[in-house]
C-alpha cells in the first residue's frame, strides 16, 4: 500500500491468530490493506502526484493586477447595472425581463403611464409583482402565458 500509517494499530488476521502491531514504518499485509479501506483517518495525506496548474485568466496581468476589459469611461450609464436597451429600433419602450429588478419595473411603468396607459395604483408603494400585474391590466405588456 502506498499510503503510510500515521498511528499505531493492533490487528489480528483471524480470530484465532496472534495480535500484530503496525505503525508508520510498517509494510502492511494484503489482508490488512483490504480491512483498512475507507479508513482515511489512519493514513497520512499524500501530496498529489499529478498536480494541475491552471493558467491565469486573460484579464489579469502576471503581477496579479486587474486589467478590466471595459474601462469606466466606456460604460453607458443608461445600460449599466444589467439593463438591456430601453427602446427597440422603432422607439418602442421594452419591458424589463420578468425577473428584472423592482426599480427597473417601476421606471418602465412610470414611462408607460406617461405614454397614456391606464396603470392604476401608487407605483412607489407596489412591489415588482404588483407593478407587473398593473402593467398587464393596463395592456402595457402582454400577459404571461
Amino acid at each position: 500500500m502506498a499510503a503510510k500509517l500515521k498511528v499505531w494499530i493492533h490487528e489480528r488476521e483471524t480470530i484465532t491468530s496472534d495480535v500484530q502491531s503496525f505503525g508508520p514504518d510498517s509494510d502492511l499485509p494484503d489482508w490488512l490493506v483490504d480491512r483498512l479501506k475507507g479508513k482515511k483517518h489512519l493514513f497520512e495525506v499524500q501530496p498529489a502526484q499529478n498536480e494541475v496548474t491552471l493558467p491565469a485568466p486573460r484579464d489579469k496581468d502576471p503581477n496579479g493586477d486587474f486589467s478590466p476589459a471595459v474601462t469606466q469611461s466606456q460604460v453607458n450609464p443608461d445600460t449599466a447595472g444589467g439593463k438591456t436597451s430601453e427602446t427597440e429600433g422603432d422607439g418602442e419602450l421594452v419591458a424589463p425581463k420578468r425577473n428584472g429588478s423592482e426599480v427597473d419595473w417601476r421606471e418602465f411603468a412610470v414611462a408607460k403611464k406617461e405614454e397614456g396607459y391606464p396603470i392604476e395604483g401608487d407605483l412607489d408603494e407596489m412591489d415588482r409583482n404588483e407593478i407587473i400585474a398593473a402593467c398587464e391590466d393596463a395592456k402595457a405588456i402582454e400577459p404571461k402565458k
